[in-house]
């Protein structure tokens, strides 16, 4: 075979295998492609998707932030009140109900939460209490979500409710401070209460002289004076 036959079947087989692998290459970059922008326009919809659920959550959290403001007006008597409060917990609120016992003001036993929670692509209202008893909790997805709001809040604030009127009803009652006496203090005590009685006797009167003595009697016969 001449040289030029050789030269010719070694370009055909290069071109051939360059164009094969074009094709191969072009395939797979295509294939990329649509994948990438499948995961692109995948990702683009669960961001819009968060943002959706986010505004529908911050919505209900809203309606349940002014349902609970009226519940705090019930008058519970001069002990007890309700205390409302609003807290930031990973950029989402936090409600706190708080049932205040003025002879216990540090005491937070009786609390009611209503948490906004977003986790990943979940987001969901949840109620519970200070003890983490779970009272309720509300899938926020779509529009229709928000109407099992109310219902789902109003089973657990009542059943929160029941168990504060019972604390209401039967406080703890106020335990009697005993404070230890200081023996020094009480020798203080004893002869301060000896001083004041010795300044209350007057110690400059005879016992033996009678209290009457020096008084002035008064004249049967007195004559006012001319004026």
């Amino acid at each position: 075979m001449s040289n030029d036959n050789q030269s010719d079947k070694t370009d055909s087989i290069m071109s051939n295998t360059v164009s094969s692998l074009g094709n191969t290459v072009d395939a797979f970059a295509n294939k990329l492609q649509r994948k990438l922008s499948n995961k692109q326009e995948l990702l683009e919809e669960i961001e819009r998707k968060k943002q959706y659920c986010g505004q529908l959550l911050l919505q209900a959290m809203s309606a349940i932030r002014k349902a609970l403001q009226e519940t705090s007006k019930i008058n519970l008597g001069a002990r007890f009140e309700f205390l409302l409060d609003v807290e930031d917990r990973d950029g989402w609120p936090k409600l706190s109900l708080v049932l205040h016992d003025t002879e216990y003001p540090d005491e937070k036993d009786h609390v009611f939460f209503a948490s906004a929670i977003a986790r990943e692509e979940n987001y969901f209202v949840l109620f519970h209490t200070g003890s983490e008893k779970n009272l309720g909790r509300v899938d926020i997805k779509e529009d229709s979500d928000l109407e099992l709001v109310p219902r789902v809040l109003k089973n657990a604030v009542r059943t929160f409710l029941d168990t504060t009127a019972d604390y209401v009803l039967n406080p703890k009652q106020a335990e009697d401070k005993f404070e230890p006496v200081d023996i020094i203090d009480q020798e203080a005590e004893e002869k301060n209460t000896d001083t004041v009685n010795l300044q209350a006797e007057n110690v400059f009167v005879d016992d033996d002289i009678s209290s009457d003595a020096n008084k002035v009697s008064l004249a049967d016969d007195f004559d006012p004076l001319d004026l």
